[in-house]
Order: structure tokens, then sequence, then C-alpha cells
């Protein structure tokens, strides 16, 4: 004797032989079906007959009757019975019974709405990690671009910064923005202090200071963006450290 799983829809019991065949009395039943009222269309009769041949089962061994008035039908045509029903119950149906008989597990017996909640609140979860992954990698930019050695051993938690080449490339859409050799105005002021009240980097002030320093012409490298603008080569940046920390006037050697 084959034995029987049963799941539950509205209230009613839908029972599954181990051979796969659903009992469609009881699917019908659930819904305020008639099997008879699907077991008599042209388009079900057609079907019937053309699975019969493809599978080489006879009719009858695709829907069996049996003492009771309840009616066994093969899975291929409880697929089709579902969707005849309602678009609802041939979802409920993917979800709990078509998809176990394909995995042969019986934890797809989760409420498909729990489940969508469930993979949404995955995908959320994925997105706010990314997220974070983003911020963290713009805060570590900004660090190793824009802040003394110092300062950025004691945030980074390490004792001396190895030279990475290439460690600070910007790169958008395949194009090579900055390849980490030379740094902005703008990251010279938030380096040395040159903000302006609103935090905003004060230009005028840092141009001053640098004008002050009399800079040699090759520590600067010219850049071009939505117009051209220049940029101080990271070489020469420990020694503009050294000349901003003790206030020195002239450029070494001058």
């Amino acid at each position: 004797m084959l034995a029987v799983k049963t799941f539950n829809y509205n209230g009613q019991n839908i029972n599954q032989r181990s051979d796969g065949y659903l009992n469609a009395s009881q699917m019908c039943i659930a819904n305020g079906k008639l099997f008879s009222d699907w077991n008599r269309g042209k388009s079900t009769k057609a079907y019937v007959v053309c699975l019969s041949e493809a599978m080489g089962i006879s009719i009858a061994d695709l829907i069996v009757v049996q003492n009771g008035n309840q009616t066994w039908i093969h899975p291929s045509l409880a697929i089709n019975l579902a969707r005849w029903i309602s678009p609802a119950f041939a979802v409920w149906c993917d979800s709990h019974i078509f998809n176990l008989m394909s995995t042969g597990s019986t934890t797809l017996d989760i409420d498909p709405i729990e489940n969508m909640k469930l993979k949404i609140q995955l995908a959320s979860l994925e997105n706010s990690k990314t997220q974070a992954e983003l911020q963290i990698l713009q805060l570590r930019q900004y660090v190793t671009t824009s802040l003394p050695e110092p300062v950025q051993q004691k945030i980074l938690g390490y004792q001396t910064i190895e030279t990475v080449e290439y460690r600070d490339r910007i790169i958008a859409e395949d194009r090579l923005l900055n390849d980490g050799n030379s740094v902005t105005k703008t990251e010279l002021c938030r380096r040395y202090g040159y903000l302006t009240k609103s935090g905003a980097p004060d230009y005028q002030r840092l141009n001053k200071r640098l004008k002050d320093l009399s800079l040699p012409s090759e520590a600067w490298e010219l850049r071009a963006r939505i117009q051209d603008t220049q940029e101080f080569r990271r070489e020469y940046l420990p020694e503009l450290d050294r000349m901003m920390t003790n206030g020195d006037q002239m450029w070494i050697g001058e």
C-alpha cells in the first residue's frame, strides 16, 4: 500500500501518495470547485490524450477513480488542475507540493508569504552590508590620502606604514582618475587643517602658505579634470609635512 502525505489548505486536507499522485477530489473541494467541471473540459481532454501518448501511460492510469468517489491524478495533471482552479492555489501548490516532488524536502511547507518576507529581509541585510563595506573603504581612502602618517597610524592601528604602489588610485567607468601619485589641494587643506568655520577647504589660506614655502615647480603635477588643475606629488609630502610642522618658510636647498 502506498504511503500518503497530507497537506492542509483552507482547513481542508489534500493527500499525496508516495508515487506523486494527488487526490484531485480534495484539491477541488478545498477551493469550492467540482472535479467533473475540469475533467470534461475540451482543453483538459486534449491535454490528457497528449500526456498519455507522450508518457506511454493509459488514460485510466493517469486518472484513477477509487471507491468512495475519490479520484487520484498523475502529478502532471495535478499541475494542470491547480492552474485551472486558481492562480493563488497554483502558487501554493508550487511551493508546497510540486517542489516537494522534485526535491524530496518537507521544508518547503513554509508559508509562501513568510518565505517571501525572509527573502526581502535577507536582501535588505545584504544591501546594508554592501553599503557598510563601501563606507569603510571611503573612510580608509580619506585617512590614507588626507591625513599625516602619525594620524594614520593611530586610526588604522599600525606603527609603520609600508609604501604600496598605486594604493590610492581611483578608477571610475574603466578610466583611471587618480593613480595615487599625487594629492589634490582639497586633500592638502584637510591634511594640514586649512578649513573654514563650516569645515570646507580654505584654499586661499593654503595657497598663501604654499606660496610662502616657495615650493619647486616639479613638486606639482598638472591633472586634467573639468578644467586643468595642479596636484601635489606624493613623493614630496614627507618634506612638506616637516615644513608645515616646523614652520619653515623656504623649501630645502633654497
